[in-house]
């Protein structure tokens, strides 16, 4: 759902499923997502719309408000390569004079999504995708790292920010990326008012 939402943002939010047979999680998650898009809507439906360059198959676009104090980008994994590099996102179109707050979108992490790996912090072993594994999903959930920077429009344009690490099959915290193959990621950039 977190794909869907970050690619349907961009244009008309149309999520393109049969909502009667969505679970009350996946409801609940599209409630929140359809909050999200309301609060951002102005930018998303008429801001200017930029294509950032590819790189290691992550697509990115950004979308900046008219008066230049919100921008939304979007970041998109194709497959994923082994021991990735940090990833960098650079901006275009914010005014270089202004300073801007970058944040993510965090949420939290079925554990389900780790796999096997999930061994890796778990206390004991727990088959893929047994009744176990199920169960440990339905009560355990990891956070989302968190990027939240305070930068000028200059720096975003022209240096970027770099991102937190993905994670690459072990030493999971809260300041690494689980970005797998097609996930997306949301940046949300507001203007700091002094």
């Amino acid at each position: 759902m977190n794909t869907r939402f970050a690619v349907a943002s961009i244009g008309l939010l149309g999520y393109e499923c049969n909502l009667a047979e969505l679970s009350a999680k996946e409801r609940e998650e599209i409630a929140t997502q359809i909050a999200i898009y309301k609060k951002w809507r102005s930018t998303l439906q008429f801001g200017q719309w930029y294509r950032l360059p590819v790189i290691n198959s992550r697509a990115k676009w950004l979308t900046v408000s008219e008066d230049q104090s919100r921008a939304i980008g979007v970041m998109v994994q194709g497959l994923v390569e082994p021991s990735g590099t940090y990833e960098v996102f650079r901006t275009c179109g914010l005014d270089e004079k202004k300073r801007y707050h970058f944040m993510n979108r965090t949420h939290k992490v079925d554990i389900r999504r780790f796999g096997g790996l999930v061994n890796m912090i778990a206390p004991i072993h727990i088959k893929k995708d047994s009744l176990v594994h199920r169960a440990a999903a339905h009560f355990v959930k990891m956070d989302s790292e968190q990027e939240a920077y305070t930068v000028s429009g200059a720096c975003l344009n022209r240096a970027g920010v770099k991102l937190a690490q993905s994670f690459s099959g072990t030493g999971f915290e809260k300041n690494t990326r689980l970005f797998q193959d097609f996930d997306a990621c949301m940046y949300y950039i507001e203007e700091v008012y002094q």
